[in-house]
């Protein structure tokens, strides 16, 4: 049951009663609290340096669809944390220079302690796209990062980008443009982030326009994809050099139907067009490097 205040009776306050402020900084972090218009909750803007957040944050940034380093559930982090070892996700990858203390955690012996260092080792290697997602920007999920990759192409454009060119990106709009701003204007989180890149996480560099190649081909999306939108869909095709018509034509060179494709899917058919279903586009985009394998 949720309580509802129907009414306020300034009368019976104490004489004494003083009006609740919002504090000004965290507790733990002494970030700034903030509190968007319109929203009911206030917020520690500490982000990715939080105490108070770092166990969420690391659990978020190791999860199979982010950084997808296996091994380290919640029982190492918390025996981690207890050891001081982890103060934010860029620790994760200065563990191996702490051996020693990892085999004296319960029940991890060498193997364990060898598998999780080499786990992390595995993860530098990523997508930009995951590593975006992997950072917990506030209103930034897969999708959403896999769009900031696709449109920006690099971590440092997308680093200085104003909320207007984060508007123009599919699945943002302005509040989600705001809190990605503010994470990359967060002095602490640029810390954490500088630490990440210099510890050798990394990704394949865009594909140059010359080498993309889909280039000038003609492609149609249509139908229900259950896996992205097709605006995403849309948005990897035209990182490839491929054009996105809306419509069948004679020049096009292939249709991407997922669920109930209709007319298009019939017409391409009837013109002899290729026409790949959703898991093949899936495998081709990864087969292109724009999606992680």
């Amino acid at each position: 049951m949720i309580p509802k205040v129907e009414k306020v009776w300034p009368e019976f306050r104490p004489v004494d009663a003083t009006e609740v402020e919002l504090p000004s900084q965290c507790p733990v972090c002494e970030s700034p609290v903030v509190m968007p218009e319109g929203e009911a909750l206030a917020r520690c803007s500490g982000g990715l340096y939080c105490a108070a957040q770092r166990i969420e944050a690391i659990r978020h940034f190791v999860s199979r669809k982010a950084l997808d380093i296996e091994g380290l559930g919640d029982r190492w982090v918390e025996s981690l944390l207890h050891l001081d070892l982890l103060k934010d996700v860029a620790d994760i990858y200065h563990l191996h220079e702490h051996r020693e203390k990892l085999l004296t955690i319960e029940k991890m012996g060498e193997k364990s302690v060898q598998n999780l260092i080499d786990s992390i080792e595995n993860s530098k290697k990523t997508t930009l796209a995951a590593f975006i997602y992997a950072l917990g920007i506030r209103g930034v999920g897969e999708t959403t990062a896999r769009m900031l990759a696709n449109t920006f192409q690099t971590l440092d454009v997308l680093r200085v980008a104003d909320i207007d060119a984060l508007k123009k990106t599919p699945d943002v709009g302005d509040i989600t443009a705001e809190w990605i701003v503010d994470f990359f204007q967060a002095p602490h989180n640029l810390e954490v982030l500088d630490r990440l890149l210099a510890a050798g996480i990394h990704w394949d560099a865009p594909v140059a326009p010359s080498r993309q190649p889909l280039n000038g081909e003609s492609w149609v999306v249509t139908g229900t994809l259950s896996t992205m939108g097709r605006d995403e869909a849309t948005q990897l095709l035209q990182a490839l050099g491929a054009r996105v018509s809306g419509s069948v034509s004679s020049k096009t060179k292939c249709v991407v139907a997922g669920e109930k494709a209709g007319s298009k899917l019939d017409k391409a058919e009837k013109l002899g067009i290729a026409v790949i279903n959703e898991a093949e586009f899936i495998q081709l985009m990864k087969d292109y490097g724009q999606l992680a394998v």
